[in-house]
């Protein structure tokens, strides 16, 4: 919650596919981070990044939706995906 101001404003800026491109690439490599030490520090510090990259690829998944979709069919299609995704 704390990094969505931030987020909000890159995609603002840049644009949500920019967001999303972004975050997908600083998901990949955010698993390998984890087994380069130890050190509890280091590991908080890497959980605050991921937590703000993961935030960063849920918030452009959902601005795409909202920007792709036709307003007529975004009720259904939004209906659908939540219940794909509660599901």
């Amino acid at each position: 919650m704390i990094a969505f101001p931030f987020l909000g404003s890159v995609a603002k800026r840049y644009g949500s596919a920019w967001l999303l491109y972004a975050s997908a690439a600083g998901i990949v490599p955010l698993s390998a981070m984890w087994i380069a030490s130890t050190n509890l520090s280091y590991l908080f510090a890497i959980q605050v990044i991921g937590g703000v990259i993961w935030a960063g690829y849920e918030l452009a998944t959902l601005l795409l939706l909202f920007e792709r979709i036709d307003e007529i069919e975004r009720t259904s299609v939004l209906t659908l995906f939540n219940l794909a995704n509660a599901a």
